[in-house]
């Protein structure tokens, strides 16, 4: 199953058409047809935890679908201390 497909499984499962959740999410109905036949390249995590939400799940429900790709942002890292000088 792709994350579309799973898309479309839930959005059934809870009773919405794809424009209740376009607007649920600030998408448009095209966009939610994109992502349900897999064309549309990414999601933004923004609209990924709206999606989650809209959907009824949790977001780690979607992270077998994202390649590896973190579903949560992680903090920036910390800048690198500069080095004194050596004698």
């Amino acid at each position: 199953m792709t994350f579309g497909e799973e898309v479309r499984r839930l959005r059934k499962e809870v009773r919405l058409s794809q424009v209740e959740l376009a607007a649920a999410i600030g998408l448009t109905q095209s966009a939610i047809t994109q992502i349900e036949t897999d064309r549309m390249a990414a999601v933004s995590v923004a609209s990924l935890y709206k999606l989650c939400d809209a959907l009824k799940v949790n977001c780690d429900h979607f992270r077998p679908f994202l390649a590896g790709e973190p579903i949560i942002e992680q903090p920036a890292p910390e800048p690198a201390r500069p080095m004194g000088k050596r004698k």
